[in-house]
């Protein structure tokens, strides 16, 4: 049996534009990082400590003159919330399950039993020829 806990550090829309004289950019996105732990209830070992987050773009315009052009998300909080726990699930399987290079292709290119994980700084790969 496992014991999870999953504490909220982040969950906030922030800014970032420009605007140079009559032409500006606007971009506003939400923000959420979650830190989980989860512990192996029988043995105290730790089965995973981790920080996991993501940002989603919430709205976005451009300006040029006194012409505006904008679009936004419908539910922004959704959005994040939902690339969030696709990151935690992921997380979650590599820490029981993890990432191992099954090929090597002839241009050097890895092959790894998972499809869409997010390898970067995550992991160290050491190779050896044979």
């Amino acid at each position: 049996m496992w014991i999870g806990f999953n504490f909220f550090t982040s969950l906030l829309p922030g800014n970032v534009g420009i605007a140079l004289g009559s032409v500006g950019s606007m971009e506003v996105e939400t923000e959420m990082v979650v830190d989980i732990k989860i512990t192996d209830v029988s043995t105290g070992n730790i089965i995973i400590a981790e920080t996991v987050g993501a940002s989603v773009k919430q709205s976005g315009s451009f300006t040029i003159g006194g012409i505006r052009q904008a679009q936004a998300s419908a539910d922004p909080f959704a959005d994040v919330q939902r690339v969030v726990a696709a990151r935690i699930a992921e997380a979650l399987v590599t820490a029981r399950i993890p990432v191992k290079v099954i090929a090597v292709q002839k241009d050097g290119a890895l092959i790894l039993n998972y499809e869409n994980v997010d390898a970067r700084g995550r992991f160290h790969l050491e190779g050896v020829r044979g």
